[in-house]
């Protein structure tokens, strides 16, 4: 029986890591409210929002007239599976440069701090 409680002892602390460790079920990172306010004029200022729209969705004013539509922000499966750094490499260096769509314009003017602030915005997307 003792043999069982320091099982127990040992073998709890080390479940409660399995869903980080794992890739599910963990939370979502909280949002700083002033990281997504100056994300979403950046996304407005730059003109993301003619082609990604004002929800997010890919269907902005501009989306219809492309032939490869526009990334769906709210699409909770890109949301888990992409990295920040993956985002901010695409708004940063365009499509064409990360295989993707020729039509997703190269923000390489664009800070550090800048792009921290639209990660911010696009994760906003998917809560």
């Amino acid at each position: 029986m003792k043999r069982n409680k320091l099982v127990s002892a040992l073998a709890l602390p080390l479940l409660a890591l399995l869903p980080v460790a794992c890739g599910g079920g963990e939370e979502l990172p909280e949002l700083d409210p002033a990281q997504v306010a100056a994300g979403k004029t950046l996304f407005t200022n730059n003109g993301c929002v003619a082609c990604h729209g004002e929800s997010g969705k890919g269907d902005g004013a501009a989306a219809a007239g492309l032939e490869v539509k526009p990334r769906n922000y709210t699409d909770k499966a890109w949301q888990k599976k992409t990295t920040d750094q993956e985002i901010k490499k695409v708004i940063k260096e365009g499509g064409a440069a990360n295989g993707m769509s020729v039509q997703m314009a190269a923000y390489g003017n664009l800070s550090d701090a800048e792009l921290d602030q639209l990660v911010a915005y696009i994760r906003s997307f998917g809560r």
